[in-house]
């Protein structure tokens, strides 16, 4: 009986998986065409100095001294230098490389609908249901379509890349707690010494993955061996990167600005860090805090909600369970599974955390809502959200939750903005709000209600799309519908900063 039991199981994933793939042929499809709609006109970089930073280190690995064009600016980390050294060494020619990096990014964000898509089926492990796995592929296909990641994927910072890294810790999470084993444990810890060396600002993702594994090897003594092996790994990596991080400031900076240099470094926040045992300190941390909540609500189209909402149940019943001490083992299996959940609420709190710290004083009117830091972590939460948005007997509770938050925290940061004193509105850092704004003669009384109120337009169409596609089961119009949204809105952030810079370059 236990055999029958298991080969039907495995006869249903391996049909699980003839579903999904010509749904993933669509999506790479339309992703290559996203692609190609702009590979043709883009000669170099749109952000600088960022990008220049990122491809700094891999010519430094070729043999390039970019040195005193590279201390114009702050640090910026090696990891993705790792990526584009091969590309700056097969393409010689400028122009091409860039290309290449983008055909990189392109590559990454087909191959994160596959892993995707088995985070998503594995939250409905007990219903193979027809319906279940459509849900699951509209996750997918709204997480992965997510108009930023589309758009980053047009140039070299390193937003693509850390969206992939994140989405493949999540998947190598999951099958961990599946399945434990030393190889799993050892994969998964590599990747997070990556994606820290890739951007410092995730040091968020490891720490949420140590307090998992701790928890985890506490309840699971089984899993202990493989556990420590992951902590092993992790220590030499952060050793053997904090080695090489030395020699790139050593060489690449060399000629750079110390104070300068510090902007993006641990060294650059301390006295952010001091600021924040004054009530003026906490004061501006709480209004930080909402301007980020704002974007993280009205950029997910609302699923923020419904997402950090069954994380938080999920979370907090698991926690019950653990102390509860039960023996049971399908309470077990239960818990399991919601340690994912409990990591990736704790990634996003931390991100979130230091998102409202490094920004919690801006220089720019886009740092009271700065996207960008958060962006990594949106698409997993996204499609979280949707799977949780239509489980969920409370679909108008959870869309009125939205309007509300949204509306409490947009009044909040429009009143910070407004009295800041500050002009400068560099969209691209808060993409999934910028899709309107007219960033060249930007004012926030006019400027910030407009992005609101598009954005919760956009709320209002994605949300009542998926409930109508819940309600009459036609699941293939409702993801017809909003990947044409969310590719249009791709399209308008391309036309809207993409081209002008490059129409720059090309005359240049």
């Amino acid at each position: 009986m236990q055999s029958l039991s298991i080969n039907d199981m495995q006869t249903v994933t391996g049909g699980r998986r003839k579903f999904f793939f010509r749904y993933w042929l669509l999506f790479i499809l339309l992703i290559f065409c996203t692609f190609q709609f702009h590979i043709y006109k883009i000669c170099g970089f749109s952000i600088y100095p960022d990008e220049f930073g990122y491809w700094a280190s891999a010519a430094q690995t070729l043999g390039y001294d970019w040195s005193a064009t590279a201390a114009l600016g702050s640090y910026y980390s090696f990891g993705y230098g790792m990526i584009l050294t091969p590309i700056l060494w097969l393409f010689r020619n400028g122009r091409l490389a860039y290309q290449a990096a983008v055909a990189v990014n392109m590559l990454l964000q087909c191959g994160s609908a596959g892993l995707l898509w088995g985070i998503f089926k594995r939250l409905h492990q007990s219903d193979y249901s027809n319906e279940k796995k459509m849900q699951s592929v509209l996750a997918v296909g709204i997480a992965v379509f997510y108009p930023p990641w589309s758009f980053y994927m047009q140039m070299t910072l390193t937003e693509p890349l850390l969206m992939f890294l994140y989405v493949l810790i999540c998947y190598q999470i999951i099958m961990l707690i599946d399945k434990t084993s030393i190889t799993r444990a050892a994969f998964l810890a590599l990747s997070l010494i990556y994606i820290y060396f890739v951007h410092m600002r995730t040091v968020a993702v490891i720490i949420a993955a140590i307090i998992t594994f701790i928890l985890y090897a506490w309840k699971t003594p089984s899993v202990r061996k493989s556990l420590i092996v992951a902590f092993i790994v992790l220590a030499i990596g952060l050793l053997c990167g904090i080695w090489v991080k030395e020699r790139v400031t050593n060489t690449v900076y060399a000629v750079a600005d110390e104070g300068f240099l510090s902007v993006n470094d641990y060294a650059g926040h301390i006295q952010t860090f001091k600021d924040l045992l004054s009530l003026q300190g906490i004061k501006d941390l709480f209004l930080s805090s909402i301007g980020k909540l704002y974007y993280l609500v009205v950029a997910s189209f609302g699923l923020f909600i419904p997402g950090i909402y069954i994380c938080i149940k999920k979370t907090w019943i698991m926690l019950r369970q653990i102390f509860a001490r039960s023996d049971k083992s399908q309470e077990q299996i239960k818990q399991n599974q919601k340690l994912f959940y409990l990591f990736v609420l704790l990634s996003m709190f931390g991100q979130f955390v230091i998102t409202a710290i490094v920004c919690m004083r801006p220089g720019r009117l886009d740092g009271f809502v700065y996207g960008r830091y958060n962006e990594h972590i949106l698409p997993v939460f996204i499609g979280i959200g949707l799977l949780a948005f239509c489980e969920s007997k409370c679909k108008i509770r959870l869309y009125i939750c939205c309007v509300i938050v949204s509306v409490i925290t947009f009044v909040i940061t429009f009143w910070s903005a407004m009295y800041s004193g500050l002009t400068v509105m560099q969209g691209y850092f808060a993409a999934g709000i910028s899709y309107l704004s007219n960033d060249w003669n930007y004012h926030v009384i006019t400027e910030f209600p407009k992005a609101f109120c598009f954005g919760m337009t956009l709320v209002i169409c994605v949300m009542t799309c998926i409930y109508f596609g819940i309600r009459s089961k036609k699941y293939i119009c409702s993801l017809a519908v909003i990947l044409s949204i969310e590719i249009l809105l791709t399209l308008c952030l391309g036309r809207k900063y993409i081209g002008p810079f490059n129409d720059v370059n090309y005359d240049n």
